[in-house]
């Protein structure tokens, strides 16, 4: 019986060395109270993609780990909803929804697609001024949706999802 205990704690010990060098999931998301958690996801190269505020006041992205944000924008979320953009595109079962904002030379694109296949695709999308694009995607379940926030932000007048025709059209 001895033996048999003693082996348990080899191999408990063996799966727990073994899971310190691969990188964890981090938990939970990056806002912090009283702010509402408008959207957040984790992405697939374990980073958590955070929409954070107390709408109509304040909305800021985050981009990182708990503990250690690694993008906030804007640096004070009192002034995001004044920074940011939406677009939003709908028909029979199909969804698009993006917050669009400028920071540094690149474009970020935090992105909700629902498909008519059924197909769901979220993450942001970087955009340098050279045209070259970065995707991060979201790993499901992702919490929340753009929607709501979307509401207090202005139409993207650049965006192909929204119709430039009409005014204020992202919010209809």
């Amino acid at each position: 019986m001895r033996h048999s205990n003693a082996c348990k704690l080899a191999v408990l010990g063996l799966l727990c060395w073994a899971s310190i060098g691969k990188a964890q999931p981090p938990a939970g998301s990056l806002c912090r109270p009283p702010e509402k958690t408008y959207y957040n996801c984790h992405t697939t190269n374990y980073k958590v993609i955070s929409l954070c505020g107390t709408l109509p006041d304040a909305l800021q992205y985050r981009f990182g780990n708990p503990g250690k944000v690694e993008l906030q924008y804007p640096g004070s979320a009192a002034d995001g909803t004044k920074l940011m953009r939406y677009a939003y595109y709908f028909r029979f079962r199909t969804n698009y929804t993006e917050v669009v904002f400028d920071h540094n030379g690149y474009r970020y694109t935090l992105f909700d697609y629902d498909e008519d296949n059924g197909s769901h695709s979220a993450g942001v999308r970087v955009t340098g001024s050279d045209g070259i694009e970065h995707q991060v995607k979201c790993k499901e379940p992702v919490e929340g949706n753009l929607v709501k926030p979307g509401k207090f932000l202005k139409c993207d007048p650049d965006n192909a999802l929204n119709d430039s025709s009409i005014p204020d059209s992202c919010h209809r």
